[in-house]
């Protein structure tokens, strides 16, 4: 939405160790099988015994874990999980997963392990070590979902030295908003959050445990809400908003400049850098090296590149979609157009800052030069639009301009897509379901454009309603200081109550 103003470790505790496939009561799907394990679980440490350390192993999902003889954490059970080194003792642990889950990675003391079945600590202090297996079940064809706002910000919202405060800069998502939801049979959800507030410097790791502590809290937060949602079996897609110089949609920037200008942005030294497509490929590269074994995770870009090139945009995309295959990563990549993202400009070139100007589609054939298209070695990259139904298709108001006005916004980019063997997301759509109108309703409005989802399949992947988010921070349903259409529990205390945007697409979300 291009009018929006928005409102102001993975770490979790542990299970007991080696607690048997009890862990792995629930799907998994997003990574592991429990909302308490996740990638580098913060775990208890046993008491040392003289010279001797001690090792803990955790296991998430269905897997065994084993050290020689010394060790050995089973799907079925324990014997044991815990065992005593003499200090300086080089102990590998490997991991086997038992049939239909795969391993997908080592947290703890063994997160250098990645994804490798093998993992190798060294006995100088207490070791905790934790392993994750996941279900192979692959994801639905279609999905139907929700954004969740909240994460997004301003990058002048909070000081860069110390960073963002949780419960001002930001909510703190309460994991009941993903109970209401899934109470609504919503099967996804885009998690919308701040590039700055990961990387406060071009190239920093991520998470990021040298600058202040807010920075990790921020990372922790985010990642909370992915393990608790993918864990109910629902769809994320993590997705960076970026903002510009006005805290409004930025698009493919940071800190307000364009990705692959040749701008300067300061950093936390005062020093003027370019924001080179590298960083943007280093961002997506450390984001992707820790959700890759999260099957249910995927990966959208950048929300609603604009007011830039659509060439260097497309080429910045394609350096992040190959550094995100270099980490092994396989999920799906979808990829924004510029000009805000709009479904319906998908084949039109006005919104280009280059000249001469190209549209979006020409900015995909041609990303990797003249003919030479954008490239997924995988080949499960998506296109991902947005399209609202006011006159100017922002969602900054909310009138509606026919009954078949979302349909006929996205048939643009559909029909190009399903000509190229494409497919596509459709990541915003919303408007207000009492909006005055002539003729129809908005739930009139609403019916035609889930019939035309439904009637294509073979390339509309799914769509996600703007939006949801904390019910004290996100509760407007309409258009007030922009576009908004809530969706959020209407009681913040039970998380219950529904909307009338909610009451009027409830439905479709049932049984699918």
């Amino acid at each position: 939405m291009r009018l929006k103003f928005l409102s102001n470790l993975i770490v979790v505790p542990c299970l007991a160790a080696c607690s048997g496939d009890g862990l792995s009561g629930m799907d998994g799907l997003g990574g592991n099988d429990t909302d308490s394990h996740s990638i580098g679980s913060s775990q208890a440490t046993l008491s040392t015994s003289g010279n001797a350390f001690t090792l803990d192993v955790s296991r998430t999902g269905s897997g065994n874990i084993s050290a020689g003889t010394t060790l050995g954490c089973t799907a079925s059970g324990c014997s044991p999980c815990t065992a005593s080194y003499a200090s300086g003792t080089s102990v590998t642990l490997t991991a086997t997963p038992v049939a239909g889950y795969t391993f997908s990675g080592w947290g703890g003391d063994c997160a250098a392990g990645g994804a490798s079945l093998k993992a190798t600590v060294t006995m100088n202090a207490n070791k905790t070590c934790s392993a994750r297996f996941t279900r192979n079940t692959p994801p639905p064809a279609q999905f139907r979902g929700v954004n969740i706002t909240g994460m997004e910000m301003g990058y002048e919202w909070y000081d860069r030295t110390t960073g963002p405060v949780a419960g001002t800069s930001y909510p703190i998502l309460n994991t009941r908003l993903i109970d209401y939801f899934l109470s609504k049979g919503i099967s996804a959800v885009r998690l919308l959050f701040q590039w700055e507030a990961m990387q406060p410097n071009l190239y920093d790791p991520i998470p990021n445990v040298a600058n202040a502590p807010n920075y990790l809290t921020y990372f922790s937060n985010l990642i909370r809400v992915v393990n608790y949602a993918t864990n109910a079996g629902m769809q994320v897609v993590i997705e960076p908003w970026q903002a510009n110089s006005s805290n409004g949609v930025g698009g493919g920037r940071w800190r307000g400049c364009e990705i692959g200008s040749t701008a300067t942005c300061p950093t936390s030294n005062l020093k003027p850098v370019p924001v080179p497509m590298d960083a943007f490929a280093d961002f997506w590269s450390k984001m992707a090296a820790l959700f890759k074994g999260y099957p249910r995770v995927a990966y959208g870009l950048v929300n609603e590149p604009n007011s830039q090139s659509t060439t260097t945009w497309f080429k910045a995309a394609q350096a992040a979609i190959t550094a995100i295959r270099n980490t092994g990563s396989t999920q799906r990549i979808f990829v924004p157009g510029n000009g805000w993202t709009s479904a319906s400009d998908w084949t039109s070139t006005g919104y280009d800052t280059d000249k001469p100007q190209v549209s979006n589609a020409n900015g995909w054939l041609n990303a990797n030069g003249s003919g030479k298209p954008l490239f997924d070695p995988l080949n499960n990259i998506a296109i991902e639009a947005h399209t609202y139904v006011d006159s100017d298709q922002s969602g900054g108001h909310t009138d509606i301009t026919s009954v078949t006005a979302a349909c006929d916004h996205v048939k643009v980019t559909l029909d190009w897509a399903a000509a190229h063997g494409l497919k596509v997301y459709l990541g915003e759509i919303g408007f207000y379901a009492n909006a005055s109108t002539k003729g129809f309703t908005p739930a009139n409005a609403w019916a035609d454009f889930v019939g035309y989802f439904n009637s294509n399949p073979d390339t509309f992947l799914g769509y996600t309603w703007w939006a949801a988010g904390d019910p004290t921070w996100w509760k407007d349903v309409a258009a007030n200081g922009g576009g908004h259409f809530s969706v959020s529990p209407t009681n913040s205390t039970t998380y219950t109550g529904d909307t009338v945007n909610m009451q009027m697409i409830q439905n479709d979300f049932q049984d699918f």
